[in-house]
C-alpha cells in the first residue's frame, strides 16, 4: 500500500510540474517576444556599425587650392602645447584641433588683433598614417593651419599654412618658420 502511495505522490508531483513548465513556456511567450526583438535590433545594429564605422572626428579634410587633403590632430600627445621662443610670438596647438599663432613681429596692424585662430591637423597619407620625413637631425612633420577667423596669415592675404614641426633627437620639437619657437618633450 505504501507503494502505491508513493506512486500516486510521484505522479501528481509529475502532473503538477508539467502544469507549471507549460504555463510557464505560455507565459514566457508573451514576455520574451519583446525581448527577442530588443537582442535582435541589437544584433543588427551592432552588425552595421561594424561594416559602416563612424567617421574618426579627428581626421578631417581641409580645403587648400581646390584639393582635399586629409589631416588629423590625433596625435602624440608630446605635440600638443605651445611653442615659443624669447619674443612674444607663439604657436599652440590644443588637442581639439584647434590653435593660435602669433607672430613675433607683425607687420601690418589691417588684419585686427594679432592672435590668429585656426584649425589644424598633420597631414595623413592614403593608409592613414601620419606623413613625416626622416631627417639628419630627427623628423619633421608636415602640419597645416586653416585660419577659422577673419585675421589670417602673411597680413590677411593668406588662409592657410603648411609649416613642419621638427623633432630632434635631442628631445626638442622646433616650429620651421620660426627662429626659435621650441617645446622641450617631457
Amino acid at each position: 500500500m505504501k507503494f502505491q502511495e508513493t506512486k500516486k505522490q510521484k505522479s501528481d508531483a509529475s502532473l503538477e510540474l508539467n502544469f507549471d513548465i507549460r504555463t510557464l513556456i505560455f507565459r514566457m511567450r508573451f514576455y520574451c517576444k519583446p525581448v527577442l526583438v530588443l537582442i535582435s535590433s541589437l544584433v543588427f545594429i551592432l552588425f552595421f556599425l561594424q561594416m559602416n564605422p563612424m567617421p574618426d572626428p579627428a581626421i578631417r579634410f581641409f580645403d587648400i587650392n581646390g584639393r582635399q587633403v586629409k589631416v588629423t590632430h590625433r596625435i602624440d600627445p608630446k605635440f600638443y602645447g605651445r611653442y615659443e621662443g624669447v619674443k612674444e610670438g607663439y604657436l599652440l596647438l590644443n588637442e581639439d584641433g584647434s590653435g593660435e599663432y602669433l607672430y613675433d613681429f607683425m607687420l601690418s596692424s589691417d588684419c585686427g588683433s594679432g592672435i590668429i585662430a585656426f584649425e589644424w591637423g598633420f597631414i595623413v597619407d592614403e593608409n592613414d598614417r601620419i606623413v613625416h620625413f626622416e631627417r639628419e637631425y630627427g623628423f619633421s612633420y608636415p602640419v597645416l593651419f586653416v585660419c577659422s577667423t577673419d585675421n589670417c596669415f602673411q597680413g590677411c592675404r593668406v588662409r592657410h599654412m603648411v609649416d613642419y614641426i621638427l623633432e630632434k633627437e635631442d628631445g626638442i620639437l622646433e616650429v620651421s618658420s620660426s627662429d626659435d619657437w621650441i617645446k622641450e618633450i617631457k
